[in-house]
């Protein structure tokens, strides 16, 4: 190869390495970091250009080689700064431990009238009673048999509906508060407990998934016939 033919090689060359690095910015702009980087990589590969003139190589073919390189490489890599800023990344959900919801709920087709200590019943009327209790378990406390071990009392409400029960919709004037107060207290407090000792709790989105499966539950068996059931939700995050 003669020094002229070099000479005129290599300009074209060159325009084919800037060429190739303008697509490889768009290739890096549609990618994520990795991928940046491994096209990042094989740019600097394929850009290369070996313009051997007289054992040497051509200046104006090396220059514009790097400049070309270099002119990829500086928009990439602000770009992949401008993805993170307008595109972060959500942080990761706090580690659960699975664990499950065990509530009882007992009611009475009466309501108890107590002396003025509150000790002693004197009386009856016409209604409904309904004492709910919830507690909520970690799965590391609960065994293949018996009990689970809570890690705390059950968080217990009543409620009372006064009047003649005739329909559901008269036993939810009793069933829906004492079922709600139960389960929030009960959810509250189990919460609150993992966050002292584990650092991590439940989102507001788990909450109110518990919440209304506790509340639900527990509705739906104090409507049954039956002075009394108890129930089991089991979750996992």
């Amino acid at each position: 190869m003669t020094l002229g033919v070099a000479r005129a090689a290599a300009p074209s060359r060159a325009r084919a390495a800037v060429a190739r690095g303008r697509r490889a910015v768009v290739a890096a702009r549609r990618r994520s970091a990795v991928a940046r980087a491994i096209v990042a990589r094989r740019a600097r590969e394929v850009v290369e250009v070996d313009a051997e003139v007289d054992g040497g190589r051509t200046n104006a073919a090396r220059t514009t080689v790097a400049l070309a390189l270099t002119l990829a490489l500086t928009l990439a890599t602000p770009h992949a700064t401008r993805a993170r800023e307008f595109f972060p990344q959500s942080p990761p959900d706090d580690p659960i431990e699975p664990f499950s919801v065990f509530g009882t709920v007992e009611k009475a087709f009466s309501v108890a009238v107590l002396d003025e200590s509150g000790s002693k019943i004197v009386a009856r009327k016409r209604g409904m009673s309904v004492k709910s209790c919830v507690n909520v378990v970690p799965a590391s406390r609960q065994g293949p048999r018996g009990p689970p071990e809570a890690l705390r009392p059950s968080a217990c409400a009543e409620a009372e509906a006064l009047g003649e029960i005739r329909e559901q919709r008269d036993m939810l004037k009793a069933c829906a508060p004492a079922c709600k107060a139960s389960c929030s207290r009960a959810i509250a407090e189990y919460d609150e407990g993992q966050r002292k000792t584990t650092g991590f709790g439940l989102d507001a989105k788990a909450k109110e998934r518990v919440l209304k499966a506790c509340v639900v539950t527990c509705g739906k068996d104090c409507e049954k016939a039956g002075k009394s059931y108890d129930y089991i939700i089991p979750f996992r995050f």
